[in-house]
């Protein structure tokens, strides 16, 4: 390998096939059937960004041989878009006779007009257009919405992420020595289940066609560095500054650390259970709200104030 800026292997080995999707066996193989079938329901794709959710949508048309209009409606949200695009799209019979196929893309960010139009046109052109939506968050789905669509998570098995970070390395005739194995595997499960995440931290760590990484900080090392921080009574400005600093070591994924922090309270044997149980509830709410804040950042950070007064 000559310079690893030449591609970026997560483009180069975007999926082009089923086949190619880090799927689960019962995932696949529906996919598998509605391919053999040449139809498709409306469909929703559930799961943390970097899972696979626009890469399957977009390969279902290219399957299936069916036109489709593709929709960022965390950038198109508002009613407009449904009512001008949408609309007007889902009004018109494709040239071949087939049906045609709507990608609306993370359409969780879609506001609540948004939403209440589109399901009037999922139910109203059912005959002429499928719908399949992605999102992050099924709980910033209505319900009208979530009746009309078969959902999907589609968490890829780690196993297979592995399997398929292993594939690409091969191809591009990349060395993993035999001290580095266990630092692809910690690489790669610290990133889980963002395959893309995984894909880009394994291309990274890649010199003169060697993989070398000193250590995975990895979220549950930042996590213990705060917990040991809480306990030791530090105070809030330094342990937010230590977070913030140390970032780019859990990917700036909040709520990744959140889990981290979870894991690492639970496993504390010098805590008395009903420190461990409030300090347990105030992570799982701030796990919660995650969902719904605009800031990240914030909301952890006011989990760790409210845990300075339960360590």
């Amino acid at each position: 390998m000559s310079n690893i800026f030449d591609s970026l292997w997560v483009l180069k080995y975007n999926p082009t096939s089923f086949d190619e999707v880090v799927l689960s066996p019962s995932n696949r193989d529906y996919f598998n059937s509605i391919k053999q079938a040449g139809i498709i329901p409306h469909l929703l794709f559930c799961s943390p960004p970097g899972s696979g959710k626009s890469t399957l949508a977009k390969l279902i048309p290219k399957e299936l041989d069916v036109s489709y209009l593709y929709i960022n409606a965390s950038n198109e949200r508002g009613i407009d878009t449904i009512r001008e695009k949408v609309l007007n799209y889902a009004q018109t019979k494709s040239l071949d006779g087939k049906f045609k196929i709507i990608i609306l893309d993370e359409m969780d960010g879609l506001t609540g007009d948004a939403q209440r139009a589109l399901r009037d046109i999922m139910e109203e052109y059912n005959q002429n257009v499928r719908f399949i939506l992605t999102a992050n968050y099924k709980n910033r789905i209505t319900k009208p919405i979530l009746s009309r669509a078969q959902m999907f998570e589609l968490v890829p098995p780690l196993k297979g992420c592995t399997t398929r970070i292993v594939e690409i390395l091969k191809k591009e005739n990349v060395v993993v020595p035999a001290d580095q194995k266990d630092n692809l595997r910690a690489l790669i499960s610290s990133c889980y289940p963002d395959l893309r995440k995984s894909i880009n931290s394994v291309h990274q760590n890649v010199r003169n066609g060697i993989f070398s990484v000193d250590k995975v900080a990895g979220n549950f090392e930042v996590a213990e560095k705060i917990h040991e921080m809480l306990r030791k009574k530090a105070t809030a400005t330094d342990i937010r500054k230590y977070v913030i600093d140390n970032e780019v070591d859990f990917g700036n994924d909040y709520q990744v650390l959140l889990k981290g922090l979870f894991e690492v309270v639970f496993a504390d044997g010098g805590l008395k259970e009903d420190q461990k149980r409030q300090a347990l509830l105030i992570i799982g709410n701030a796990l919660y709200k995650h969902q719904f804040v605009l800031d990240f950042e914030i909301n952890a950070y006011c989990c760790i104030l409210e845990l300075q007064n339960v360590l």
